[in-house]
Protein backbone atom coordinates (compact mmCIF):
# COMPACT_ATOMS: atom_id res chain seq x y z
CA UNK A 1 0.00 0.00 0.00
CA UNK A 2 1.21 3.35 -0.40
CA UNK A 3 2.73 5.04 2.67
CA UNK A 4 1.70 8.18 1.24
CA UNK A 5 -1.86 7.44 0.72
CA UNK A 6 -1.95 5.66 4.14
CA UNK A 7 -0.43 8.85 5.83
CA UNK A 8 -3.23 11.26 4.12
CA UNK A 9 -5.48 8.63 5.68
CA UNK A 10 -4.50 9.02 9.40
CA UNK A 11 -3.81 12.47 9.07
CA UNK A 12 -7.63 13.34 7.30
CA UNK A 13 -9.46 10.81 9.46
CA UNK A 14 -12.17 12.65 12.39
CA UNK A 15 -12.27 9.03 14.02
CA UNK A 16 -8.41 9.57 14.64
CA UNK A 17 -8.19 13.36 14.59
CA UNK A 18 -11.20 13.21 17.22
CA UNK A 19 -8.95 10.65 19.73
CA UNK A 20 -6.23 12.88 19.69
CA UNK A 21 -8.07 16.45 19.84
CA UNK A 22 -7.34 16.92 23.48
CA UNK A 23 -3.58 15.98 22.67
CA UNK A 24 -2.86 17.88 19.99
CA UNK A 25 -4.93 21.50 21.16
CA UNK A 26 -2.42 21.18 24.01
CA UNK A 27 0.50 20.46 22.14
CA UNK A 28 -0.24 22.99 19.65
CA UNK A 29 -0.93 25.53 22.61
CA UNK A 30 1.95 24.82 24.21
CA UNK A 31 4.56 25.24 21.36
CA UNK A 32 2.64 28.26 20.02
CA UNK A 33 3.57 30.06 24.19
CA UNK A 34 7.08 29.12 24.19
CA UNK A 35 8.35 29.51 20.49
CA UNK A 36 9.11 33.68 21.05
CA UNK A 37 11.52 32.51 23.48
CA UNK A 38 13.63 30.40 21.07
CA UNK A 39 16.79 31.19 18.70
CA UNK A 40 14.51 30.68 16.07
CA UNK A 41 12.06 33.15 16.76
CA UNK A 42 14.92 35.59 17.65
CA UNK A 43 16.52 35.24 14.19
CA UNK A 44 12.83 36.21 12.94
CA UNK A 45 12.70 39.55 15.08
CA UNK A 46 15.41 41.17 13.06
CA UNK A 47 13.40 41.55 9.82
CA UNK A 48 10.81 43.36 11.50
CA UNK A 49 10.16 46.53 9.57
CA UNK A 50 13.50 46.08 7.70
CA UNK A 51 11.39 46.82 4.44
CA UNK A 52 9.18 49.76 6.11
CA UNK A 53 7.30 51.25 3.21
CA UNK A 54 9.16 49.38 0.40
CA UNK A 55 7.09 46.94 -2.42
CA UNK A 56 7.35 43.65 -3.06
CA UNK A 57 6.77 40.90 -5.19
CA UNK A 58 5.54 37.71 -3.60
CA UNK A 59 5.48 34.84 -6.35
CA UNK A 60 2.91 31.73 -7.07
CA UNK A 61 4.11 28.99 -9.02
CA UNK A 62 0.81 28.52 -11.18
CA UNK A 63 0.87 28.05 -15.05
CA UNK A 64 0.97 31.59 -15.66
CA UNK A 65 4.21 31.94 -14.32
CA UNK A 66 6.82 32.84 -16.75
CA UNK A 67 10.89 33.09 -16.72
CA UNK A 68 10.67 36.39 -18.50
CA UNK A 69 8.17 37.68 -16.03
CA UNK A 70 10.42 36.66 -13.30
CA UNK A 71 13.65 37.94 -14.95
CA UNK A 72 11.83 41.62 -15.09
CA UNK A 73 12.03 41.85 -11.14
CA UNK A 74 15.22 40.38 -10.76
CA UNK A 75 16.32 43.57 -8.97
CA UNK A 76 13.23 43.78 -7.05
CA UNK A 77 12.37 42.62 -3.59
CA UNK A 78 10.41 39.79 -3.68
CA UNK A 79 9.26 36.17 -2.29
CA UNK A 80 9.48 32.65 -3.57
CA UNK A 81 7.99 29.48 -2.44
CA UNK A 82 7.77 25.63 -2.35
CA UNK A 83 8.86 24.20 -5.79
CA UNK A 84 10.10 27.53 -7.41
CA UNK A 85 13.67 26.14 -8.04
CA UNK A 86 12.36 24.35 -11.12
CA UNK A 87 12.11 28.04 -12.43
CA UNK A 88 15.90 28.62 -11.57
CA UNK A 89 17.50 27.33 -14.85
CA UNK A 90 15.45 29.51 -16.86
CA UNK A 91 16.38 32.87 -15.29
CA UNK A 92 19.15 34.80 -13.43
CA UNK A 93 16.13 36.21 -10.88
CA UNK A 94 16.37 34.64 -7.44
CA UNK A 95 13.90 35.50 -4.78
CA UNK A 96 15.18 37.86 -1.90
CA UNK A 97 13.45 35.34 0.37
CA UNK A 98 12.38 31.56 0.21
CA UNK A 99 9.68 30.21 2.32
CA UNK A 100 8.31 26.38 2.51
CA UNK A 101 5.62 25.20 5.35
CA UNK A 102 4.13 22.13 3.28
CA UNK A 103 5.62 19.18 4.95
CA UNK A 104 5.34 17.11 2.28
CA UNK A 105 7.48 19.08 -0.10
CA UNK A 106 9.83 19.42 2.97
CA UNK A 107 9.32 15.69 3.26
CA UNK A 108 10.47 15.10 -0.17
CA UNK A 109 12.62 18.12 -0.75
CA UNK A 110 14.78 19.19 2.24
CA UNK A 111 17.90 17.77 0.67
CA UNK A 112 17.66 20.11 -2.61
CA UNK A 113 15.88 23.25 -0.31
CA UNK A 114 19.19 22.62 1.59
CA UNK A 115 21.09 23.26 -0.95
CA UNK A 116 19.65 26.26 -2.33
CA UNK A 117 21.85 29.31 -3.10
CA UNK A 118 19.56 31.62 -1.56
CA UNK A 119 20.37 35.06 1.07
CA UNK A 120 17.51 33.46 3.61
CA UNK A 121 15.10 30.31 3.97
CA UNK A 122 12.07 30.72 5.71
CA UNK A 123 10.78 26.98 6.70
CA UNK A 124 8.00 25.66 8.67
CA UNK A 125 9.93 24.22 11.75
CA UNK A 126 8.88 20.76 11.55
CA UNK A 127 11.42 20.69 8.65
CA UNK A 128 13.83 20.23 12.13
CA UNK A 129 12.38 16.75 12.28
CA UNK A 130 14.52 15.08 9.47
CA UNK A 131 17.67 15.51 10.89
CA UNK A 132 18.93 18.81 9.60
CA UNK A 133 21.39 20.96 11.35
CA UNK A 134 20.54 24.51 11.24
CA UNK A 135 22.35 26.79 9.50
CA UNK A 136 22.57 30.70 9.73
CA UNK A 137 20.78 31.82 6.27
CA UNK A 138 17.18 29.45 7.12
CA UNK A 139 15.12 30.55 9.76
CA UNK A 140 12.28 28.39 11.23
CA UNK A 141 8.94 29.75 11.69
CA UNK A 142 5.85 28.29 14.07
CA UNK A 143 2.44 27.80 11.81
CA UNK A 144 -0.40 27.46 14.45
CA UNK A 145 -4.27 27.40 14.48
CA UNK A 146 -7.12 25.60 16.54
CA UNK A 147 -6.82 21.77 16.21
CA UNK A 148 -10.02 20.99 14.54
CA UNK A 149 -11.33 17.49 13.93
CA UNK A 150 -12.67 18.04 10.52
CA UNK A 151 -10.01 19.12 9.01
CA UNK A 152 -12.11 20.52 6.13
CA UNK A 153 -12.81 23.20 8.72
CA UNK A 154 -9.26 24.11 9.14
CA UNK A 155 -9.13 27.63 7.77
CA UNK A 156 -7.16 30.45 8.56
CA UNK A 157 -8.62 32.53 11.39
CA UNK A 158 -6.46 36.01 10.98
CA UNK A 159 -3.38 37.66 10.23
CA UNK A 160 -0.45 37.02 13.33
CA UNK A 161 0.99 40.92 13.79
CA UNK A 162 3.95 39.58 15.63
CA UNK A 163 5.12 36.06 13.21
CA UNK A 164 8.38 35.59 15.75
CA UNK A 165 5.97 34.29 17.92
CA UNK A 166 3.75 32.50 15.20
CA UNK A 167 2.34 32.54 12.07
CA UNK A 168 -1.13 31.88 11.09
CA UNK A 169 -2.10 28.43 10.28
CA UNK A 170 -3.34 28.74 6.70
CA UNK A 171 -4.49 27.36 3.25
CA UNK A 172 -1.11 28.60 1.44
CA UNK A 173 2.00 29.57 1.52
CA UNK A 174 0.99 32.87 -0.20
CA UNK A 175 -0.59 34.24 2.29
CA UNK A 176 2.18 33.03 4.93
CA UNK A 177 4.44 35.28 2.80
CA UNK A 178 1.91 38.27 2.76
CA UNK A 179 2.37 38.19 6.92
CA UNK A 180 5.95 37.72 6.57
CA UNK A 181 5.60 41.07 4.44
CA UNK A 182 3.99 42.98 6.75
CA UNK A 183 5.75 42.28 9.76
CA UNK A 184 8.71 43.26 7.43
CA UNK A 185 6.99 46.67 6.92
CA UNK A 186 6.00 46.66 3.06
CA UNK A 187 3.19 49.41 1.91
CA UNK A 188 2.90 47.83 -1.36
CA UNK A 189 2.80 43.85 -2.02
CA UNK A 190 2.07 42.74 -5.78
CA UNK A 191 1.28 38.91 -6.07
CA UNK A 192 2.70 37.24 -9.53
CA UNK A 193 1.70 33.86 -10.70
CA UNK A 194 -1.11 33.10 -8.47
CA UNK A 195 -3.53 31.33 -10.69
CA UNK A 196 -5.92 30.12 -8.00
CA UNK A 197 -7.29 27.15 -10.31
CA UNK A 198 -5.80 23.68 -9.82
CA UNK A 199 -6.92 20.67 -12.06
CA UNK A 200 -8.98 19.04 -9.03
CA UNK A 201 -11.00 21.29 -6.41
CA UNK A 202 -12.42 20.56 -4.07
CA UNK A 203 -15.60 23.26 -2.90
CA UNK A 204 -17.01 23.70 1.00
CA UNK A 205 -19.91 21.92 0.32
CA UNK A 206 -17.02 18.63 -0.17
CA UNK A 207 -18.07 18.43 -3.68
CA UNK A 208 -14.87 17.54 -6.08
CA UNK A 209 -14.48 19.01 -9.95
CA UNK A 210 -12.12 17.85 -12.12
CA UNK A 211 -10.96 19.96 -15.03
CA UNK A 212 -8.29 18.11 -17.75
CA UNK A 213 -7.63 21.10 -19.13
CA UNK A 214 -6.11 22.82 -16.10
CA UNK A 215 -2.40 22.36 -15.00
CA UNK A 216 -1.96 23.48 -11.79
CA UNK A 217 2.00 24.75 -11.68
CA UNK A 218 4.26 26.35 -14.06
CA UNK A 219 5.77 24.79 -17.06
CA UNK A 220 8.71 22.50 -16.22
CA UNK A 221 7.37 21.53 -13.19
CA UNK A 222 6.20 17.48 -13.09
CA UNK A 223 2.74 17.19 -12.59
CA UNK A 224 3.06 14.14 -10.47
CA UNK A 225 4.49 16.94 -8.04
CA UNK A 226 0.89 18.52 -8.46
CA UNK A 227 -1.15 18.83 -4.76
CA UNK A 228 -3.82 16.00 -5.47
CA UNK A 229 -7.08 18.32 -3.88
CA UNK A 230 -6.87 22.06 -3.81
CA UNK A 231 -9.88 23.19 -1.07
CA UNK A 232 -10.51 26.07 -2.90
CA UNK A 233 -13.03 28.02 -0.96
CA UNK A 234 -10.84 27.66 2.19
CA UNK A 235 -7.99 29.04 0.36
CA UNK A 236 -10.40 32.01 -0.96
CA UNK A 237 -10.81 32.71 2.54
CA UNK A 238 -7.33 33.24 3.60
CA UNK A 239 -6.56 35.72 0.83
CA UNK A 240 -9.88 37.47 2.13
CA UNK A 241 -8.63 37.54 5.71
CA UNK A 242 -5.26 39.20 4.59
CA UNK A 243 -7.20 41.61 2.39
CA UNK A 244 -9.29 42.66 5.05
CA UNK A 245 -6.34 42.89 7.38
CA UNK A 246 -4.44 45.04 4.37
CA UNK A 247 -7.19 47.24 3.93
CA UNK A 248 -7.36 48.66 7.33
CA UNK A 249 -3.92 48.54 8.09
CA UNK A 250 -3.24 50.60 4.75
CA UNK A 251 -1.42 48.24 3.34
CA UNK A 252 -1.54 47.68 -0.30
CA UNK A 253 -2.19 43.85 -2.11
CA UNK A 254 -2.53 43.83 -5.51
CA UNK A 255 -2.81 40.69 -7.90
CA UNK A 256 -0.64 41.30 -10.81
CA UNK A 257 -1.06 37.91 -12.22
CA UNK A 258 -2.02 37.58 -15.70
CA UNK A 259 -5.00 35.81 -15.97
CA UNK A 260 -5.89 33.62 -13.27
CA UNK A 261 -8.80 33.23 -10.96
CA UNK A 262 -7.96 35.41 -7.96
CA UNK A 263 -10.18 38.11 -7.63
CA UNK A 264 -9.93 39.02 -4.22
CA UNK A 265 -7.46 41.61 -4.33
CA UNK A 266 -7.42 44.43 -6.92
CA UNK A 267 -5.92 44.04 -10.27
CA UNK A 268 -2.85 45.59 -11.43
CA UNK A 269 -1.29 45.01 -15.47
CA UNK A 270 2.13 43.25 -14.24
CA UNK A 271 4.28 44.89 -17.78
CA UNK A 272 2.70 48.70 -16.30
CA UNK A 273 4.71 48.33 -13.19
CA UNK A 274 7.92 48.83 -14.98
CA UNK A 275 7.00 51.56 -17.05
CA UNK A 276 9.03 55.22 -16.65
CA UNK A 277 6.16 57.98 -15.38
Amino acid sequence: MDKQKVAYFLRDSKLIRGILFPIMSFDLWYKKKNFYKTKDAAKIRKYQNLHKGERCFIIGNGPSLTAEDLTKIKDEISFGTNRIYYMFDKTPWRPTYYMCSDNDILFNDIDTIKELKLPVKFLNIKAKKYGRKPENHICYFYLYGPFKINKNKDVQLGVSEDVSKYFSKTRTVTCSCIEMAIYMGFKEIYLLGVDHSYAITQYADGHIEKNANVTNYFKGMNASQSIAIHPIDMATKSYQVCRDYADKHGIHIYNATRGGKLEVFERRNFDKLFEKK
